[in-house]
């Protein structure tokens, strides 16, 4: 994992003055010290959102097509809404609800509050899609950064879990290595299934240990464990902690 997201996952903690339990309930302290809402709908969708949004006088429309959703994420003017589909299993949940939280705290939240610390509150007004940027702060590389107006981010359902799993791997994206960060930090679970493994066992191992242990103690959905337990314990060559963490990402 890269350096960034133990120093966030760190951050998160300290400020909602907490010491994380297993499986977490992030929907039970996020709120304690982020502007963050949420809300669990049954049957998610890109219209459903919509509609819960009109009902409440909130005039949006994503311009994106109609599919089902496992969660979303919508934040304006420093605050965030995530919406979590009810009907999924517990432990879907869990990671959806992390996993646009991860995109809320780092993509969202951390560059508007950065570019509020450095360029002042008259940029305020930019950041909240309330009037475009001068030349000169279109030209500021800190607010090329910001989520100007409405944010918006979906994941949408896929038709094979590997496609998940596929994307996990990848590391494309990361809210995925943040949310995991946040539910089961990767010092701890590497430092757990080194505890019930003998000195020298082959990763295929230490992958089925993991994956266990990460479904049973950290409540991850199965395609996710798998994932991550494949991204903690590779099957290529063995690798230092320092590379797992992502020291040297």
């Amino acid at each position: 994992m890269p350096a960034w997201v133990a120093e966030e996952a760190a951050a998160f903690w300290h400020s909602v003055a907490c010491t994380p339990t297993y499986p977490c309930d992030l929907a039970a302290i996020a709120g304690r010290a982020y502007p963050v809402a949420i809300f669990s709908l049954t049957r998610l969708s890109v219209e459903r959102v919509e509609r819960w949004l009109q009902q409440r006088g909130i005039a949006y429309c994503s311009s994106c097509a109609e599919r089902p959703l496992h969660g979303c994420l919508l934040a304006v003017r420093g605050h965030g809404l995530i919406f979590v589909d009810r009907s999924d299993p517990p432990e879907e949940q869990r990671y959806t609800l992390a996993h646009e939280l991860a995109h809320f705290l780092h993509d969202y939240l951390q560059p508007r509050q950065h570019a509020i610390r450095l360029l002042g509150p008259s940029i305020l007004p930019v950041l909240d899609g309330e009037r475009p940027p001068t030349f000169e702060e279109r030209l500021d590389a800190i607010l090329a950064s910001c989520k100007l107006g409405f944010y918006l981010d979906l994941l949408p359902r896929t038709t094979e879990d590997m496609e998940r799993v596929s994307a996990l791997l990848r590391a494309e994206r990361g809210a995925d290595r943040l949310a995991l960060e946040l539910l089961a930090p990767a010092e701890r679970v590497l430092s757990q299934v080194d505890q019930q493994l003998q000195k020298g066992a082959d990763p295929a191992e230490r992958r089925r240990i993991a994956r266990h242990l990460l479904m049973a103690t950290y409540g991850l959905p199965p395609a996710i464990a798998q994932g991550y337990a494949a991204l903690l314990f590779p099957a290529t060559t063995q690798r230092s902690i320092a590379h797992l963490l992502g020291f040297y990402d």
